[in-house]
């Protein structure tokens, strides 16, 4: 049996071990939960209306989504906020050029958690369908957000560049 004298060393011991432990992991604990807790980015193709023909005339959150997100949080290995590109994880997620033509005009609705943030319409580069929308056209290894041609105004640029989606990119450690 251990003495008192022995019995406090013990305890001082293990003491000083869960303090060095603490101090290793809980960091790392702290990051975990950040990453992976929180409202994540997605955004989902529309299914009514599933064109953009009329799309002025609906606010935002009567529109019908799919079932599932479209695009995901883990499809992305990256988000250039200022040039507004989603990079896709070469593993999990390609939108080639045939799935592309296939979703000109579609409506998407972009939602960071259960908040629906804006919409636009898949779209290809240099036309326009006019002004006050935000349009998806095809980059090298993603997609890339932009507001519409013809007079778009600044308030739609800014809900491409969304404070929330940058925080919460930084935050995964997905911004570029």
């Amino acid at each position: 049996m251990l003495n008192e004298v022995e019995f406090k060393k013990l305890k001082k011991g293990i003491v000083v071990l869960l303090g060095i432990l603490v101090l290793f992991y809980v960091p790392s604990i702290i990051t975990f939960f950040r990453v992976h807790t929180g409202r994540k980015f997605t955004i989902y193709l529309v299914e009514t209306p599933q064109t953009y023909k009329g799309i002025k005339d609906i606010s935002l959150e009567y529109f019908q989504l799919a079932d599932q997100p479209f695009i995901q949080e883990s499809d992305i290995s990256g988000y250039d906020f200022e040039n507004g590109i989603i990079y896709f994880d070469p593993q999990k997620k390609t939108i080639d050029s045939i799935t592309y033509l296939k979703l000109i005009g579609r409506v998407f609705v972009v939602c960071l958690g259960k908040e629906r943030l804006y919409y636009g319409t898949f779209w290809t580069y240099k036309i326009a369908h006019g002004t006050d929308t935000i349009i998806v056209v095809p980059d090298r290894q993603g997609i890339k957000l932009e507001p519409g041609y013809f007079g778009m105004n600044k308030s739609f640029a800014s809900l491409i560049h969304h404070d929330e989606i940058r925080k919460r990119f930084a935050r995964i450690n997905k911004l570029r």
